[in-house]
């Protein structure tokens, strides 16, 4: 047997395998009732308005959280790669002190 169709055969089978998991799983959530939420779901804690935001103090406590995660896309994505570049040579940005 010649190894670059067996490479070739098992790698259809695969995604034949992912395409039949991702059917099934839509078809699944298709076919389901909707999910009943309470209601006081969008009560939060407060619901003070300040600078036209409602739920202020709720929306500015995320901040936070947007710049450690923006902080950690540029870490993970600033790297200074080219494509051609060979293995190993990529450098990635250092974290500031």
């Amino acid at each position: 047997m010649n190894t670059a169709s067996a490479g070739w055969s098992e790698a259809r089978w695969r995604y034949f395998l992912l395409a039949i998991v991702a059917i099934g799983s839509i078809a699944l959530m298709l076919s389901s009732p909707p999910i009943a939420q309470d209601p006081r779901y969008h009560e939060f804690a407060d619901r003070r308005a300040f600078f036209g935001i409602p739920n202020f103090w709720d929306v500015v406590s995320n901040i936070p959280f947007l710049l450690s995660e923006s902080r950690a896309d540029v870490f993970a994505w600033g790297t200074n790669c080219e494509a051609e570049s060979p293995p190993g040579s990529c450098s990635s940005p250092a974290w500031p002190s």
